[in-house]
């Protein structure tokens, strides 16, 4: 039985194993240069703790109680009125719903907007950088988000996106928010009659991105390609439940696969950032640690069996590496410099044959 993993080596070799849940793809990915429309909130920023904030203070301050994180997120697929009215504890049928709804929405409105910036409202920064790169290319892109149009114009402004968008609207600019796809379907004409899609018509014009179900339900109905992203209100199994999307992202990382699945060769994509080095203990980590005072003579070295594979997948993934060691035996006189150099080449040999091996098994 091969031993155990040190934590470290666990958490590097974790991602290289990861496996993707999401079902095939129901249709067909459209052409990228038709058009890309985005949610907002949950998709391209993080506004939960604004909103969930602002959500309770407005709450208490009409005399309503308090409500859960987990009721938050799940009535964030309503319009502000809508959810506002059933925090209230009202159902569509009470004839008070849309009255409350609307006075406790306006209230909602108000603190809400006036508190974005980008400490409240962060961006999710890969997924930003991703329509950046899209807007970039000539990709026509739109936002559509359930939240006053006003919040969506501010959020996009104080990060300083609001050029890369052509078209913006939120539930308060559409004639009905979404499931419905009056507002997506709004998105496209308007897309459209700024010739940035050509004639307007009833055929798959593009894709919807959004985290919640009522986005993959409107983009079905507006004949979009809808994608679903988990690292919003909805965790994954309920994107998958609700059946309404094409494609479901669990990472960004999946996102950027999905638009740009040739990014690494895209001419417009900027130069990757310089990998972490990775800095790395020898005694217990690479070697086995035989107790103090350590490794005094080369027929102790003996390397641990996940040091080459470990060290392999750092080198692959682009991770300069270095060992740092502190050999105390040396400033007791226990053992020299030199000696310790006669180790670490023997390290580097026993790692290099490791590796050849580990090679030669994998090619066998």
């Amino acid at each position: 039985m091969p031993a155990p993993h040190p934590v470290w080596l666990l958490a590097l070799l974790m991602p290289a194993v990861a496996t993707r849940t999401t079902p095939p793809l129901a249709r067909p990915l459209p052409p990228l240069a038709r058009a890309v429309l985005w949610d907002l909130d949950g998709t391209l920023c993080d506004s939960f703790r604004l909103a969930f904030d602002a959500t309770q203070e407005v709450l208490l301050a009409h005399g309503h109680a308090a409500i859960s994180e987990a009721v938050y997120h799940e009535c964030t697929r309503y319009t502000t009125p809508d959810r506002f009215a059933r925090h209230a504890g009202l159902l569509p049928a009470d004839e008070a719903f849309l009255g409350v709804g609307r006075e406790l929405g306006d209230h909602f409105d108000a603190l809400y907007i006036a508190r974005v910036s980008t400490h409240t409202a962060p961006l999710f920064e890969a997924t930003a950088q991703l329509a950046l790169r899209l807007a970039a290319a000539g990709v026509p892109m739109a936002l559509l988000t359930n939240a006053a149009v006003e919040y969506a114009e501010a959020v996009l402004t104080v990060h300083g996106l609001r050029h890369a968008f052509a078209v913006v609207n939120g539930a308060d600019s559409v004639p009905a928010a979404k499931p419905r796809p009056d507002g997506l379907i709004q998105c496209l004409a308007q897309l459209s009659a700024q010739g940035l899609l050509g004639a307007f018509d009833s055929s798959c014009l593009g894709i919807y991105i959004g985290d919640s179900p009522s986005d993959g339900e409107a983009a079905r109905l507006a004949g979009l390609f809808s994608v679903g992203v988990a690292w919003g209100s909805h965790p994954l199994f309920t994107l998958e439940r609700c059946g309404h999307f094409d494609e479901i992202c669990v990472t960004e990382s999946d996102l950027l696969r999905l638009l740009l699945p040739d990014s690494l060769s895209d001419p417009l994509a900027p130069p990757p950032p310089a990998e972490q080095a990775v800095l790395i203990d020898r005694d217990g980590v690479l070697n086995e640690d035989v107790g103090h005072p350590g490794v005094l003579e080369l027929e102790q070295l003996s390397l641990l069996p996940a040091a080459a594979p470990v060290l392999a997948l750092l080198a692959a993934r682009g991770h300069p590496t270095a060992l740092v060691t502190n050999q105390k035996a040396v400033g007791l006189g226990l053992t020299s410099a030199a000696k310790v150099q006669q180790t670490h080449e023997k390290l580097r040999a026993l790692l290099a044959a490791a590796d050849e091996t580990g090679r030669a098994r994998a090619h066998g």
